[in-house]
């Protein structure tokens, strides 16, 4: 449960970042409506599931799920880190490369 929320808190925080103007709609969302509308890439956007749905199966009794593990869980929530890692960066350098355009 506790990779579920701090994937919740990820992802939250990265789509507020993108959409600063919609934060209060995406702190009040479901995860799953959050990352169907505000994560665009379409591999965050996969991983983030994945490991929503995943997360949200270790909290039942009977597993809806039953070929993966917290493992499996732990490797699509790091995965998505790094992609959302590279995304913050490419961001960063394309507002660089702009203000050096703009002079």
């Amino acid at each position: 449960m506790g990779y579920r929320k701090a994937l919740e808190f990820l992802v939250k925080d990265y789509a507020i970042f993108l959409n600063p103007e919609d934060e209060d709609k995406i702190k009040n969302a479901s995860l799953s409506s959050c990352i169907n509308n505000y994560i665009d890439n379409i591999k965050i956007r996969h991983l983030s599931l994945a490991s929503t749905w995943l997360g949200n199966d270790e909290t039942h009794y009977i597993k809806k799920y039953q070929d993966y593990t917290i493992d499996d869980i732990i490797t699509f929530i790091d995965a998505t880190v790094s992609f959302i890692d590279s995304d913050l960066a490419a961001i960063k350098a394309e507002k660089l490369i702009s203000s050096r355009q703009n002079k």
